[in-house]
């Protein structure tokens, strides 16, 4: 569940590695460049260990995992980890990985996705619902509430499409074509 400590019990995990041996190889491996500078940084500062993530720590985002060859890591840590494509996949072919510890709050449903963590031993270990962390008081009680609204077919347009190619469509058909990319993956 998200909120239930994932990168606290990475980040312990690496200060006991680098405890044991100060000259510890790790690696974080994020989808963002948001993630990899500010957000893991954050938290390392937040957990008393911000000498470690300026010393110890090498960060890199999965887009460009593929590029690292012929190294060794103590420990790699997979944030989001159900971002990681076959591509990305290549590192644990050209380097040696002594342990990896992935995250995500969003096991994939993707069978090509659970074939990729499988094949590298990457299994879930530990689950947790956010209504199991609700009740073990490690996230604070939430309430849900639904607001339905009409969404407009003719009138009202959003901007949609990509950077280089923008156009404008009804909301209601903005809409149809998220909930379809949500429901095929």
């Amino acid at each position: 569940a998200t909120g239930t400590g994932k990168s606290k019990a990475a980040i312990d995990a690496i200060k006991t590695l680098v405890g044991f041996r100060a000259s510890a190889r790790i690696l974080i491996v994020v989808p963002t460049a948001k993630l990899r500078d500010k957000t893991w940084k954050n938290e390392f500062i937040e957990w008393g260990a911000k000498d470690i993530w300026d010393n110890s720590v090498d960060k890199i985002c999965y887009a460009s995992l593929s590029n690292i060859q012929g190294c060794y890591y103590d420990l790699v840590i997979m944030d989001e980890v159900h971002n990681l494509t076959e591509r990305s996949s290549d590192f644990f072919q050209y380097n040696e990985i002594k342990t990896c510890m992935a995250l995500t709050a969003t096991p994939p449903e993707n069978q090509l996705k659970q074939m990729l963590l499988d094949k590298y031993n990457l299994p879930m270990i530990y689950e947790i619902t956010l209504d199991e962390a609700v009740d073990l008081g490690v996230v604070a009680p939430y309430e849900i509430t639904v607001i339905q609204t009409e969404l407009d077919a003719v009138r009202t347009n959003v901007l949609a499409g990509s950077k280089v190619k923008q156009f404008y469509v009804t909301e209601a058909s903005n809409y149809a074509y998220y909930a379809k990319i949500e429901t095929s993956e």
